[in-house]
């Protein structure tokens, strides 16, 4: 299992240093993690990782910061990622990053 880790600070979404970025392959399943550090705006919300990829779309809860890359989307070549954050009356969204990875459709 590897992990492809994020930092938010406010709404601002970067990927943290690392090769793994350069070396994924399409195609992948249950491989992949992706984990976030946050900053103190997010304390208290719910989190949610928004998967996208032309019209695929998969919205997954963050459990301990971190979740897997949906089958769904590993398929593709490029794909987007963005956080989501909520509660009953406040709601904050990241930037959106590109993860271009080798194959794929």
């Amino acid at each position: 299992m590897k992990t492809l880790a994020f930092t938010v600070n406010g709404q601002k979404l970067s990927k943290k240093p690392s090769i793994l970025f350069s070396r994924l392959v399409a195609g992948s399943s249950n491989f992949y993690d992706v984990s976030f550090e946050f900053s103190p705006e997010w304390d208290n919300l719910f989190r949610v990782v928004k998967f996208a990829s032309g019209s695929v779309e998969e919205y997954i809860p963050l459990i301990n910061n971190t979740c897997k890359i949906p089958e769904r989307i590993t398929k593709f070549h490029k794909f987007n990622v963005s956080v989501v954050g909520a509660t009953d009356n406040v709601q904050i969204m990241t930037n959106v990053i590109t993860i271009t990875q080798k194959g794929g459709e």
